[in-house]
């Protein structure tokens, strides 16, 4: 009887011990997947906001070689009207732009699409995100 015991509680033992290598091995492989696919996931979402950033690259470097932008900011303030109406283009082509500015050397936004007079000859050349940009 005491023989039976020993090998119920050898046996129980054993099954303990092959569910729990079982479980681990589970966990191991699980995570290694979950991992497999978020690299995957992350090297496809790098690319297309690569694409994305490349794509809003050209259509901003377009417009602003444009001889007739050039000549709308070389007229000065005669050139605002035409300058808006340029700006109010580009966001409307950019899906993924919200607001287009065009300032100053010094940092001075002249003009603003989506309009918004309040920010007209403010300077941002302080912000980071100005300094940012004015550095590329």
């Amino acid at each position: 009887m005491r023989k039976m015991a020993v090998l119920a509680v050898a046996a129980t033992l054993s099954v303990a011990l092959l569910s729990i290598s079982s479980i681990v091995l589970a966990s191991r492989q699980v995570s290694s997947q979950a991992n497999k696919r978020i690299q995957a996931t992350a090297a496809v979402s790098s690319v297309a906001v690569q694409e994305q950033t490349s794509a809003l690259t050209a259509l901003v470097h377009s417009y602003a070689t444009r001889a007739s932008l050039v000549a709308d900011l070389a007229a000065g303030p005669g050139g605002v009207a035409d300058l808006d109406s340029q700006l109010a283009s580009l966001v409307a082509t950019g899906t993924s732009l919200s607001s287009a500015f065009v300032s100053d050397l010094s940092g001075t936004l002249t003009s603003v699409e989506p309009s918004s007079p309040n920010v007209v000859g403010v300077n941002f050349a302080s912000r980071d995100w100005y300094k940012g940009l004015a550095s590329s």
